[in-house]
């Protein structure tokens, strides 16, 4: 079947080559194959954009590195920028955690052609975290003091995985929250992440 659906991704790719086109798939499709699977790597090439239902808020993702690791996922949008094609964090939460949280996977991964969402966001219903610049990347994520970091130009990205212990973290220097507040420490409690910017 993955071969009649990627040829189908092919030839409504072919018919509408200059519409934008998102494809809903599922990341842990073919496990552990994923996307060195010839038909999965070609329906993602049939798309601009891959999105992900829930993104970091999926309740199904756990902490270390086995199939359904927050890891894998990251992996699997790693792969995916590979090939050319954005992501989609199409996040749930409509709580303040859940979507600083998924905002903070973003910029994780963000490589500059890349979306986030968070449940019920609207021009009207807004929050404010969304209008930060972090400015450009310095480098990839990376392990550090337990817990996911990428720096840029303005602030810096951390997540704690789920299922992961909460994690004190003393900041190099100090930074700002998305709430304005001067910060030189913090706690991340399992599946949490934050925002900083440079004072």
């Amino acid at each position: 079947w993955r071969s009649y659906m990627a040829l189908f991704m092919e030839e409504v790719r072919a018919a509408l080559p200059h519409a934008e086109i998102v494809h809903n798939a599922l990341w842990f499709a073919d496990s552990p194959t994923r996307t060195a699977d010839p038909y999965i790597r070609q329906e993602i090439q049939a798309a601009d954009y891959v999105n992900l239902e829930r993104g970091v808020n999926e309740p199904g993702l756990s902490g270390g590195a086995g199939p359904a690791s927050l890891t894998s996922f990251l992996n699997y949008i790693d792969d995916v920028h590979a090939l050319g094609k954005g992501v989609i964090l199409d996040g749930s939460a409509t709580d303040r955690h859940g979507t600083e949280y998924s905002l903070a996977a973003y910029f994780l991964i963000s490589a500059g052609n890349d979306l986030v969402s968070a449940g019920g966001m609207t021009p009207i219903h807004w929050w404010t975290g969304f209008d930060v610049n972090l400015g450009e990347a310095l480098g990839r994520r990376r392990r550090w003091s337990g817990v996911l970091r990428r720096d840029f130009t303005r602030g810096m990205s951390l997540v704690n995985e789920p299922g992961a212990l909460s994690r004190a973290v003393k900041l190099p220097s100090p930074m700002r929250d998305l709430d304005g507040r001067i910060v030189e420490s913090l706690v991340l409690a399992p599946a949490s992440g934050v925002v900083l910017t440079r004072p």
